[in-house]
């Protein structure tokens, strides 16, 4: 594919969430998206071909796609045990924040640490979910530990759920393509 498409479309800190109102998407958007959704790596001639829409056409039409943030970027996506991270967690917290700053830090903290692979606000029992990797269980434990230190008078409870196998993973590209 074209460098120019992806130019604009890096994956710094992306928010795999965006909220706004929804695009209109006409049936030429849903066959690239749909496309995409299959081999995000198929080249510009490929999708033109597959869609049956012309190559300037599919190319501008992600280039559009990419600065309204239907599509927030383009990246591989990683298998952490074969990368040396079996140990995958889920870690809830429940905070006790003296301020709306001190929350905030806690969040900047777990987006910083290179071990902490996704951060979520929820709505429910719990206020966090931060997914943890580790290269053993002692590894995993370092970082929990780390974190609950850095924060000891704001986290007021957690709790940490093993991931033992991940049965979907669709990126949500699945809800569109029917």
């Amino acid at each position: 594919m074209s460098a120019k498409v992806y130019e604009d479309s890096k994956m710094d800190n992306i928010r795999l969430m965006q909220y706004g109102e929804a695009e209109e998407l006409d049936e030429t958007d849903k066959k690239i998206l749909y496309q995409l959704n299959i081999n995000a790596r198929q080249s510009i001639a490929d999708l033109s071909r597959r869609t049956g829409v012309s190559r300037d056409v599919v190319a501008y039409r992600i280039k559009k796609l990419v600065e309204n943030k239907v599509i927030l970027g383009f990246r591989p996506v990683f298998n952490p045990p074969k990368l040396g991270y079996p140990v995958i967690n889920s870690v809830y917290f429940l905070l006790q924040p003296k301020s709306v700053d001190q929350e905030n830090r806690f969040v900047s903290h777990l987006k910083a640490r290179r071990e902490v692979i996704s951060v979520s606000s929820l709505v429910g029992k719990w206020e966090y979910e931060a997914k943890i990797i580790g290269k053993d269980p002692s590894d995993f434990q370092k970082t929990l530990k780390h974190i609950r230190m850095k924060f000891p008078d704001l986290i007021r409870d957690f709790e940490t759920m093993a991931i033992l196998e991940e049965h979907k993973n669709d990126d949500f590209g699945g809800l569109f393509f029917q």
